[in-house]
């Protein structure tokens, strides 16, 4: 083996230049002429470090495999090392590694000597060029290429965390980072190590928690949440909680019992073993409480810090003199092959990055604090079903509660630590001595899920018998009607040492409730995320005194428009910083106004609160308060509320409100008004055809008339006696409301119905207790591809049983013959929370058929629909209902509503037909210039839409680089933001006037579809 050298950053000469940094002049090794492989690689590091490569052009490239060959190129050393096993470590030139990716696609999944990639070796020199290179050239199966296992059983994200890749010298060092986290799928993300770790529980170890470890925490989250379900092995059974707890005390302890020499261990006399005094001295000092301990180590040092704050902080000043600028970080540090003995500079270097790891136990705590707490927060949050996740615990979805809270913080629990204090049955009345006599032995969290009261009055204490303090008492101010018991519960609670409580809910809805400085007095001492204080028309100051840190509101509302008002000033609501959603609750026998009245000041109110908001927020980021109306003792009465809202119930709240809707609804009424020419290619004569595979559809819905071209069925109608259903009848009137989805995007679409075998079964499928036959999809499929149809939507799941084998078989064969026919496949997620292996249609072949998930009316992922990382994309999914749901024969029965990733498929479907019939369109008036051209294309250039582009897009890849090209979402990367690309043509055509003014707009816009394909092939 040669020398190990630091990794080089060479610019690439086409001025696509990678951020290096300054690093010690290179010393080039010897060639080693015993391994001719190595020798050859290690000529080609030195040209490209000596910039004696050229591979700026296509002819340079060619030159450059030709002269060394691939048996050359694809060669290993005798150490078992590729060539980009070198270039990882060793060279960061882009254009080497790009050509070396593309051309020898498997360099990438061969390991070394010690079972490492390319990849992982990449990232434990931190080589971010590499790694860069790697995500975009590999972007489809990256994810493969990071979940291999390499030494101890990491795979790459373990990697980049354990080797501190965050903290390099390189520019993006952090950006890479969370490159490689976004690319990740949650499997990846939970996989352990051979200690049983995953990359969450090494980004959470004390060591770790540097400044930027936070976001990458985060990142972490996000992205695997499911790892925070995870248990090491060594140390045995912990929890990403309890393990960052581990190393927090293990560093402590090691910092504790450390002797002299060490700067933050320094007593203040100068005399060494300053934090174990310390220690002691709070273990001696530290104050009583009945409360007890959590039994962390850490409340015994945070009071020996405090001791020695001050001793610490000049410590830091003095050490800081002595120790690098640079961050400390745990990277693994290169052997020498050169001398073995360490000469004393090198000792004394040693000794300086030791002070520097001991003067870190305490700078980083900060840190570690907040790291700490957003575990902590996460877990706890997740606790609580959300209000649209549904209540089903064998849907799949993972669930945690309060139970699994408690041993993910605290393991077995030896403390009996409580996460929450239910007090929601007390005692109509009790007194002080009695209360705490009665709950002075439980020990709190810092952190409580949530704290409850009911209606509960302190008993009134005695009159005093002495006649002066009788007198003065009476002397006193009287306090108002308001109730103020409740003061003393939470400033109980305070004494426990809670300090941040997730939710609060207190029955306050007597004739007598607590007034308004109770109320703050009560919560004030705390950070809160959701309040339920059930008290009608609280005020908003009130509000913002107690809890301006809440993000979830719960308001009872008397009827009163005043308080609408109040609560929608810019010194209302609005003015709480971090608030997300308002529950507005409201009782029809209560209000003074008609309900209709009621339900317009509710919509005048949620307008006011945007305005208000605009107002504040000038110049930062636009915010959004969601208002929920909620008709108390009216069962699903609560919905979102919208500016236009015709302020109906739940199952109507969507209607129109959805913006991604909106859009397409305008744009679709325009492009069914553009004619479409005459043409010579046969290609381009064929109307955009999509099959759609349901339970059948009722063709004479009015929004389908006309534009139902034929069908087959294949379903034997057992058990009935009539034979099989016919396509034009739907089952349960799902086919019918998935064809209305599909012609609602695109209004020209031809629709071919097949209709599928379904039986009655114990689990729900779309809602209904329906069982798809796998032999009728697979027939269905078959169907579609002989009649060539362009897109196929399938809005449904199933899943492989012991007597659905051969028609999964069927089914399999029959989707693959359609993909190589190049139909594109759309199919809906199960909405089961997560992606399971036997769910057909899309696991048999993952890359290309589009797997469809819902979204809400804002672009938020809807709950049951799982992990974004799972799916192509999200589309509006949730609450929606046809456009005109009331004309006559608009829908079938029942099906006013829907909500599922299936609507989202139709939806889907709908727009990718959209798309190719827009470039169609683009293409036949290209073909038209032609002709008027006489062959030429005079002015139109590359910019004009050609056959191809058409022909182009109907690849899956291509049609998904078009989907993306039309805007996603900031956050997910997955809701398609089609304002962003139709609603300006939707204007355009609106304000044309004539055939030809139509055409120039629809033109333009499928140019811009099309480039987004040729730039992907570039």
């Amino acid at each position: 083996m040669t020398q190990k050298q630091p990794v080089v950053v060479v610019d690439d000469v086409d001025g696509e230049s990678s951020d290096g940094y300054d690093d010690d002049p290179v010393l080039l090794p010897a060639i080693d002429q015993e391994d001719p492989v190595l020798a050859t690689f290690e000529t080609i590091i030195q040209k490209g470090v000596r910039n004696e490569l050229d591979l700026s052009s296509p002819e340079k490239r060619t030159a450059f495999l030709n002269s060394y060959g691939t048996n050359v190129l694809t060669d290993r050393t005798r150490a078992g090392e590729t060539i980009l096993h070198l270039l990882a470590e060793r060279l960061a030139y882009k254009n080497l590694i790009r050509l070396l990716v593309r051309k020898f696609r498997s360099l990438l999944d061969e390991r070394d000597h010690r079972n490492r990639t390319p990849l992982y070796l990449a990232i434990a020199t931190r080589n971010v060029v590499f790694i860069e290179v790697v995500c975009l050239e590999r972007a489809k199966d990256v994810d493969r290429l990071i979940s291999m296992q390499c030494e101890t059983a990491r795979n790459s994200i373990h990697a980049a965390i354990h080797y501190d890749l965050a903290y390099g010298k390189t520019s993006g060092s952090l950006e890479a980072t969370l490159k490689l986290i976004n690319m990740a799928s949650e499997t990846t993300l939970c996989a352990k190590d051979q200690d049983g770790c995953t990359p969450l529980h090494l980004a959470v170890d004390y060591a770790r928690c540097k400044p930027s470890q936070l976001v990458i925490v985060r990142t972490l989250i996000a992205q695997g949440d499911k790892a925070l379900d995870e248990l090491t092995a060594k140390p045995g059974d912990l929890s990403v909680y309890q393990y960052h707890q581990y190393t927090r005390d293990q560093l402590y302890q090691k910092s504790a019992h450390t002797g002299g020499g060490h700067a933050a261990a320094q007593a203040e006399d100068g005399s060494s073993g300053g934090v174990a005094q310390a220690v002691r001295k709070a273990q001696v000092h530290r104050p009583e409480n009945k409360a007890g301990a959590t039994g962390h180590t850490e409340n015994v040092i945070h009071v020996a810090q405090q001791l020695v704050a001050e001793q610490r902080l000049r410590n830091v000043a003095k050490t800081t003199s002595q120790v690098s600028d640079e961050p400390v970080t745990l990277q693994l540090k290169r052997r020498p092959t050169g001398n073995v003995g360490a000469t004393h500079g090198e000792q004394g270097q040693r000794e300086r990055e030791s002070r520097a790891r001991h003067v870190d136990v305490f700078l980083n705590e900060e840190n570690a604090n907040k790291i700490r707490e957003e575990i902590k927060l996460h877990y706890l949050r997740t606790t609580f079903v959300a209000d649209d996740t549904p209540h089903d615990h064998d849907a799949g979805i993972t669930t945690r509660d309060q139970r699994k809270a408690v041993k993910f913080l605290h393991g077995a629990n030896l403390a009996s630590i409580n996460l929450c204090f239910d007090y929601s049955r007390c005692p109509p009345a009790i007194s002080k001595d009695s209360f705490e006599q009665s709950y002075d032995h439980m020990n709190m969290d810092n952190v409580l899920r949530y704290v409850a009261f009911g209606t509960v009055e302190l008993d009134k204490p005695p009159p005093p018998t002495n006649p002066k303090l009788a007198k003065r008492l009476t002397s006193l101010a009287k306090s108002g009607r308001g109730r103020s018991d409740l003061v003393f519960f939470f400033n109980w609670l305070q004494r426990k040492k809670v300090s941040y409580i997730i939710k609060v809910i207190v029955d306050d809805l007597q004739d007598r409730p607590h007034c308004d400085k109770a109320i703050e007095d009560s919560l004030k001492p705390f950070d809160i995320e959701i309040l339920d204080w059930q008290r009608l028309d609280l005020c908003p100051e009130t509000i913002f005194n107690a809890c301006r840190n809440v993000r979830e509101i719960n308001l009872r509302w008397s009827g009163n428009r005043a308080m609408l008002r109040a609560w929608s000033e810019p010194e209302g609501l609005p003015r709480l910083p971090n608030l997300e959603k308002v529950h507005l609750i409201w009782n029809a026998d209560q209000a003074l106004e008609t309900v209709d009245r009621v339900r317009s000041n509710i919509v005048d109110f949620q307008a006011r609160v945007e305005k208000s908001l605009k107002a504040i927020s000038s110049g930062s980021a636009e915010r959004k308060i969601l208002i929920y109306s909620i008709q108390d003792n009216v069962p699903d009465s609560e919905h979102l509320v919208h500016a236009n809202d015709p302020a109906k119930p739940l199952h109507t709240s969507e209607r129109g409100m959805h913006k991604w809707l909106d859009c397409m609804d305008k744009f679709a009424d325009e492009i069914q008004g553009v004619a479409v020419p005459d043409t010579a290619e046969e290609l381009l004569r064929k109307d955009i055809t999509i099959a759609l595979i349901d339970d059948g559809v009722n063709p004479e819905t009015e929004s389908l008339r006309g534009k139902v071209i034929g069908g087959d069925t294949f379903d034997r109608g057992f058990p009935h006696d009539n034979g099989p259903s016919p396509y034009y009848v739907s089952s349960r009137g799902h086919g019918t409301v998935m064809a209305d989805m599909i012609c609602r995007v695109f209004p020209l679409a031809k629709l071919y119905v097949l209709k599928l075998e379904a039986h009655e079964s114990p689990e729900a499928i779309d809602g209904h207790r329906n069982e798809i036959s796998a032999q009728s999809a697979a027939l269905a499929v078959d169907a579609a591809v002989d009649k060539k149809v362009d897109v196929i939507s399938m809005s449904w799941t199933v899943k492989m049983t012991n007597e659905n084998k051969e028609g999964i078989a069927s089914l399999r064969s029959a989707v693959l013959r359609a993909l190589d026919q190049g139909i594109l496949i759309f199919c809906a997620a199960g909405d089961t929370g997560a992606i399971i292996d036997s769910e057909f249609p899309y696991s048999i072949d993952t890359t290309r058929i589009f797997r469809i998930g819902a979204a809400m009316a804002d672009g938020r992922m809807w709950g049951p629909t799982g992990s974004p990382l799972n799916l192509s994309f999200i589309l509006p999914g949730h609450n929606i209902v046809s456009r005109n749901p009331h004309r006559e024969a608009a829908m079938p029965g029942g099906f006013e509503e829907n909500t599922g990733s299936s609507v989202a498929t139709a939806l889907a479907a709908g727009l990718a037909a959209l798309v190719l019939h827009c470039i169609r369109l683009g293409a036949i008036f290209t073909e038209m210039e032609k002709r008027q051209q006489q062959g030429k294309l005079e002015g139109a250039g590359l910019a004009a839409v050609r056959l191809a582009d058409f022909a182009s897009v109907k690849a899956h890849d291509n049609m998904k680089s078009v989907l993306k090209a039309i805007g996603l979402d900031d956050s997910q990367q997955k809701f398609i933001e089609v304002w962003r690309r139709f609603e300006e043509p939707a204007a355009g055509l609106k304000a044309a006037t004539g055939g030809a003014a139509q055409m120039a707009v629809v033109v333009e816009l499928a140019r811009r579809l099309a480039l987004s394909v040729r730039s992907t092939n570039a």
